[in-house]
């Protein structure tokens, strides 16, 4: 799949909703949201680490961490690499996946639930 700009923004813009309703997105939906009808986890993590990169770049939390692995609570593993290689957490740390990833998604949505109350998107 080309990935181009507007299935980034609309990936970006699926989330961003379901972060200002303190909600978790499926990688189903994610897949719906780029064209596929089916669930295509290469495809859409590839999607969200570049997402991840911009969000990183702007001093944003990563709003990957609302979307959770399926069958877990937790992201893919491409997810915690990502935090890794963008120096957000040491590779050693990913032994505390789970606290780690609470502390990401509560960043997420305390971020962007405060965008819902000032009316700015991003």
């Amino acid at each position: 799949m080309k990935m181009d700009n507007s299935v980034l923004t609309r990936l970006r813009n699926e989330l961003i909703t379901f972060a200002k309703m303190n909600r978790k997105v499926d990688y189903l939906t994610c897949s719906l949201v780029i064209g596929h009808q089916q669930i295509e986890v290469e495809e859409v993590d590839e999607i969200l680490k570049k997402i991840a990169k911009e969000d990183h770049a702007e001093g944003r939390p990563l709003l990957w961490a609302i979307v959770p692995a399926e069958g877990s609570t937790l992201p893919t593993k491409a997810y915690f690499d990502t935090l890794a290689s963008l120096g957000i957490v040491e590779k050693s740390d990913q032994l505390n996946e789970a606290q780690i990833h609470a502390r990401q998604v509560q960043e997420v949505f305390n971020h962007w639930s405060r965008r819902r109350k000032t009316g700015r998107k991003w």
